[in-house]
């Protein structure tokens, strides 16, 4: 299903220590696990989280890593609640960042 509703980005900052390079299948189970609107929303789109390779097919978490979830826009308050919650992802712990980012799209 394909959906017309103007989107925007909501982005998090992320907090913990390290992550697996393919994290995409674990992070969403467990954001699903939070949000169960998340698991069957096909209008939502989550993009990996962005961090540093430090070897071993792992990640390092820094100041700059973001969860970033590109939503309708009359979808913003459900996943506003994902602010403040602990995500455990293939054994590590993360934490959403408190105050999320909206960045509007911009259409060319």
């Amino acid at each position: 299903m394909r959906s017309t509703e103007p989107k925007m980005d909501i982005c998090f900052q992320v907090m913990g220590g390290s992550l697996a390079v393919d994290h995409g299948f674990a992070l969403h189970g467990a954001m699903s696990g939070i949000l169960s609107c998340f698991h069957e929303d096909e209008t939502t789109g989550l993009k990996l989280i962005r961090i540093r390779y430090i070897g071993d097919g792992m990640l390092n978490i820094s100041p700059c890593s973001e969860l970033i979830l590109r939503v309708p826009v009359s979808r913003i308050g459900q996943y506003i609640q994902l602010a403040g919650k602990r995500l455990r992802i293939l054994g590590e712990s993360l934490t959403v960042g408190v105050f999320p980012e909206p960045k509007r799209l911009c259409l060319l």
